[in-house]
């Protein structure tokens, strides 16, 4: 029989979210989709809907995340840190 750890068993994941007017930290369930994460980051910066934004990973930051696909899709784990990036771009 298998013995899994914390981590494997854990639904959840704390990820800690660089943007430019500081660093967020928030727990996120695995399955969450990345646009979930871009939207909560909008929200509580206050950040216009209609705006371009991306997620990065700390360890690869010049490519995106897709929005449409999950966390674990992407491999991140407790305590990660992603990037919020804002072009500037509200219509």
């Amino acid at each position: 029989m298998e013995i899994k750890s914390d981590n494997q068993t854990k639904k959840e994941l704390n990820i800690t979210i660089k943007t430019p007017k500081g660093d967020l930290k928030q727990t996120f369930s695995k399955t969450n989709k990345v646009s979930a994460v871009i939207n909560y980051v909008v929200q509580k910066l206050g950040l216009s809907q209609n705006g371009q934004y991306e997620l990065r990973t700390e360890d690869n930051p010049t490519e995106a995340l897709q929005p449409e696909r999950t966390l674990v899709s992407y491999k991140i784990e407790d305590c990660s840190v992603l990037v919020f990036v804002d072009f500037g771009k509200a219509v």
